[in-house]
């Protein structure tokens, strides 16, 4: 075209092309990042973001194309020019968006994989035509109709990419978006309020039950559960109401379980470690008079307070599954204590994001409804592979007649358009602005609450005394096209400062603590105020009073596009500037941020710190039977070794130490002995290599592999006797007793646990002794002395049961009923295996399990009782 034509002409022609062109970019909120040649790039969603900003990027498209058109009549008729055509390539993604350069060369412009598909797919398109990618299609797709090209191949790229040419738009609006500020009603959930009603009113008569409420974010589960406890008549007899939520990261029990305590004893953040003990001591003082040194340490822990007194220094000192016992034996005591005083209902919000630890609390307790006033009500979101959802199946199999369920759904029209009423109190809305409210919204009360939200901000509704009215016709720009785009739009009409600061939030994480956000706030002086902006805003909510309060996002979908703002980089630097916060602000309580400080340092990729944490946070995981995240944890911490970001030997060794505990635990004894196998390689102390190569021993032996397990224990012994450690030496001497019982070396299997009982003994190693007494009554059981068996096998229980040893305990009733088996007792053997099996499964062990069921379904079978028999052996 330029040879055809004089400099100067050409000059004016590619000026006036620019200029009549990039006005659809400007007019529908584009940012024009270069001229290049012939061509310009442009983008859409900054420095300012809008909800539709896929499609406003279209219609610019399209109206260049209508431009185009024109444009290139007059060219032909001013200069003959007969070829002048556009193509417009559209993609949508992230980029990195800023100023390129130094000085008065630098530029404000976008670059990334998604700028450069975008030139390509220019490059691909027919002159005259726009084309898009797949994903800008997938969020325009409502609004246009396309020709799908199927996969085409465009230069720089290996494979092929979709792509779409825009033929028109459908008569669809562009959407926007703002803030509301009116009260939501609760419409449309008459069922709902009265199940939940009928439940409390039960309750106050003195039976217990569980209510199941399932539904997707914003379907309004916290807000009926609120609703229903509010609504109960003045004059009916009282309840006791504890509330509780988990977190979306980590600190899931203390959230969970351990704020209901909190709250109860009256534990405030602003409380030192001294005065909360103090607190705690109290209260359980006045409940449990004679049980305070036996229930407060454990309590205390479920808190995460430091260790104080010497009564929680011998807890301390516990093994791990003594110490998850001890909590779990606590709490209920303290949940059934309160409800056969009062009714008490339980409240346990969002328990989706609930821990494997959390499920088995609750599973535990949920068997309390049976014997005292006791409601438990648990929301949480339809996802079945979510650790809650075993509480809904454990809950109708255990409880039936005592479970109700409430699942919610989107509103209905008639009950979205009341809402929409309720809300506006107007009869004169458009049937245009229902219609679109009812599309958008999709039932879903929440959605429904934002578009409203839109209307309001951008004028078309505007208040009247204490009513609200429609001001003029609806532009079509009003309605949000997507809840994404919605928040995106609504955080960049914040002020700077403000926006900021819910970004830097939103790196903490959906719940906020503010003494954390004020710590790595650049002007924490101005804090106060630009929360009351966001609270006032409705973008976040008060949740904690006091002085140190803490607020929620009120929509976990608008903290996650506030996290999204920021860029990798920026998200890393604030990650670590939270993680040491929370380490300064919490030294003296740290234990319970664990599990926040791996995430932040992980998140941060402060690789040394976060391998620390997930260490610790697997170990306090295992030690409570929360078995899944310590599997997760470990898994994490191998990761960070594995690529060589952190950590040595000693941690090597201790990741696989863990995951082979898990792995026995689980019954997978070939990774157990693989995992105890690698430890042992990068062990350096001997100790280590004798408490391994006992456990390797342990392993082989429930394999069924007795001479491995011999050896793996004869090797320990070499080791461990000129140790001078008694206590590992009697250790050993137990697995070998038990070994050589199971290959029926009895009299060997006797000496052995005689042999370590003694030594159990001198050192007053009430533990020991237990396994000691539990090796020789299996042993004596095996060579028929039925009697020194049950006499073994009683003070084995005994000991573990006082020590809180629900593991050994779950063997020692297995053991007790073989041996009531042996004797044709069967109803002692059912009685003691039916405990065997509920311990089992309540920690998660899954070997014993398997053994429970095994021998329940022998002893139905020989009583005759078939089909209970076949049930427990399937």
């Amino acid at each position: 075209m330029a040879e055809s034509m004089g400099a100067e002409d050409f000059l004016d022609l590619v000026n006036q092309a620019f200029d009549t062109m990039l006005i659809p970019v400007f007019e529908y909120g584009g940012y024009l990042a270069r001229l290049e040649g012939d061509g310009f790039k442009a983008f859409f969603g900054a420095p300012e973001a809008h909800e539709d900003d896929p499609l406003r990027a279209v219609r610019a498209g399209l109206a260049i194309q209508e431009r185009a058109q024109v444009l290139a009549k007059e060219f032909a008729r001013r200069w003959g020019v007969t070829n002048f055509a556009v193509r417009v390539g559209i993609n949508t993604g992230p980029v990195v968006v800023g100023r390129v350069g130094r000085g008065t060369d630098a530029e404000y412009t976008a670059m990334g994989i998604a700028m450069n598909l975008a030139a390509r797919l220019e490059s691909a398109a027919r002159p005259g035509t726009v084309l898009i990618s797949e994903d800008t299609y997938r969020l325009v797709a409502p609004y246009v109709e396309v020709e799908d090209l199927g996969l085409i191949q465009v230069k720089g790229k290996r494979d092929p990419v979709r792509a779409y040419e825009v033929r028109k738009l459908r008569l669809r609006p562009d959407q926007m978006y703002g803030p509301l500020r009116v009260h939501t009603p609760l419409v449309g959930r008459s069922v709902e309020m009265a199940l939940l009603g009928e439940a409390l009113r039960r309750l106050r008569q003195g039976e217990g039950g569980i209510v199941l409420v399932i539904g997707e974010a914003g379907m309004g589960k916290s807000r009926l559960i609120a609703e229903a406890c509010r609504a109960q008549p003045a004059d009916a007899a009282g309840f006791l109401c504890l509330e509780g939520r988990p977190y979306a990261e980590g600190q899931v029990v203390r959230g969970a379980m351990g704020d209901l305590l909190r709250r109860y004893v009256g534990i405030g953040d602003e409380d030192s470690p001294g005065d909360a003990w103090r607190k705690l001591y109290a209260a359980v003082g006045s409940r449990f008079p004679g049980q305070v040194e036996e229930l407060a340490p454990f309590l205390g822990l479920l808190l995460g307070l430091p260790p104080e007194g010497g009564a929680l220094e011998r807890v301390i000192s516990l093994d791990p599954e003594a110490t998850g016992r001890g909590i779990f034996r606590a709490l209920r005591l303290w949940l059934e204590s309160l409800a056969r005083e009062y009714p008490l209902v339980l409240v346990l919000d969002d328990l989706q994001w609930a821990d494997e630890l959390s499920v088995r609390l609750l599973a535990d307790l949920m068997a309390l409804v049976e014997d005292v006033p006791l409601l438990f009500i648990l929301s949480f979101r339809p996802e079945r592979e979510a650790a809650c959802w075993q509480l809904r199946r454990l809950a109708q199999r255990e409880h039936p007649d005592r479970t109700r369920e409430i699942v919610l759904s989107g509103l209905s029209i008639e009950a979205a358009m009341e809402m929409i009423d309720y809300l506006l109190e107007t009869e004169s809305l458009p049937e245009q602005i229902h219609r679109l409210i009812l599309a958008r919204s999709e039932g879903n009360p929440m959605f429904l609450e934002e578009v409203v939200r839109s209307l309001i901000e951008h004028g078309v509704l505007a208040r009247s005394g204490d009513r609200w009215r429609v001001t003029g016709d609806v532009p079509a720009s009003l309605i949000p096209a997507s809840l994404h785009g919605a928040i995106l739009a609504r955080l960049d009409r914040l002020d700077r400062p403000t926006r900021r600061t819910l970004q830097l939030a939103a790196v903490i994480g959906r719940t906020f603590n503010v003494r954390v956000l004020e710590a790595i706030s650049e002007a924490p002086e101005t804090l106060p105020g630009r929360l009351e902006r966001l609270e006032r805003a409705e973008i976040i909510r008060l949740v904690r009073r006091g002085e140190d309060p803490e607020y929620i996002f009120r929509h976990a979908l608008t903290q996650q596009v506030a996290y999204d703002t920021l860029l990798v980089r920026q998200r890393r630097a604030i990650h670590r500037r939270i993680a040491a916060a929370i380490e300064q602000l919490y030294a003296d309580r740290l234990a319970e941020h664990y599990e926040r400080l791996a995430y932040h340092y992980a998140a941060a990729e402060a690789w040394p710190e976060a391998l620390t944490y997930h260490l610790q946070v697997a170990r306090q995981a295992q030690a409570r039977f929360a078995n899944t995240q310590a599997m997760e944890h470990y898994r994490r911490a191998w990761e960070i070794l594995e690529q060589g970001r952190a950590g040595g030997d000693k941690e090597r060794a201790q990741v696989r130490e863990g995951q082979g505990d898990l792995a026995a635990l689980f019954g997978r004894y070939a990774q157990a002995v693989e995992r105890y196998e690698e430890a042992l390689r990068w062990v350096h102390e001997d100790l280590d290599r004798v408490r391994l190569l006992r456990k390797l021993g342990d392993v082989c032996a429930r394999w069924g592999r007795y001479d491995e397990a011999i050896a793996y224990l004869e090797r320990g012994l070499e080791i461990a006797q000129p140790l001078d450690s008694g206590r590992e030496v009697a250790r050993l001497l137990v697995a070998l007793s038990q070994v050589y019982a199971r290959r029926g070396d009895l009299e060997r299997s006797i000496e052995q646990g005689e042999r370590a009982l003694e030594i159990f003994r001198r050192l007053d190693d009430r533990r020991g002794q237990a396994e000691a007494y539990n090796s020789l009554g299996i042993a004596c059981w095996a060579k028929g002395d039925v009697d020194a068996a049950v006499s073994y096998h009683e003070r084995s229980m005994l000991a573990r049961a006082s020590m809180g040893d629900i593991y050994g305990l779950a063997g020692s009733y297995n053991n007790l009923g073989a041996v009531y088996a042996a004797r044709g007792e069967w109803e002692k053997a059912l009685s003691h295996y039916r405990r065997a099996r509920d311990l089992c499964r309540q920690i998660g062990y899954q070997h014993g399990l398997a053994a429970a069921y095994d021998n329940l379904g022998e002893v139905y079978r020989q009583m005759g009782r078939q089909q209970e028999a076949m049930a427990c052996l399937e």
